[in-house]
């Protein structure tokens, strides 16, 4: 895959962690890095104008070490991973660790496999690798 335009790829995005981006317009100059909600926002006046390229992404392991990742490619080199973020744990140790994504406060990352190795490796009990292992 390539590139995924309109509603499809604001969807295809949102399950895989993917930024939008917005073709110009006679309006606005073209834009990167939106976020779900920015893309379904300008797709109620034109859907045509969003689209997801899923052949380049970042990193987002900071999300659960707190320390930005430098590592930007192609989206075959990495995984989706699931982890309980550190303010969750307690709650959900004490509900008997009932419950599953998205419910049960996890999230998920679409990480570097190398990240996600060590993100597994070093947080095993919080953390799995969900898709593309």
């Amino acid at each position: 895959m390539a590139k995924i335009a309109g509603i499809v790829a604001i969807e295809y995005a949102a399950v895989h962690g993917l930024p939008l981006s917005k073709y110009s317009d006679p309006i606005e100059g073209a834009r990167e890095n939106l976020t779900v909600d920015e893309a379904r926002e300008i797709a109620r006046e034109d859907p045509a104008l969003i689209y997801v390229d899923d052949s380049l992404t970042h990193c987002d392991c900071g999300a659960w070490s707190g320390e930005s990742c430098a590592w930007a490619g192609p989206v075959t080199e990495t995984v989706i991973v699931e982890y309980m973020p550190e303010q969750h744990r307690s709650s959900h140790q004490a509900a008997g660790n009932a419950g599953s994504y998205p419910h049960n406060g996890a999230e998920r990352v679409r990480v570097h496999s190398d990240c996600a190795k060590f993100m597994v490796e070093h947080d095993a009990d919080w953390c799995s690798i969900v898709e593309g292992a």
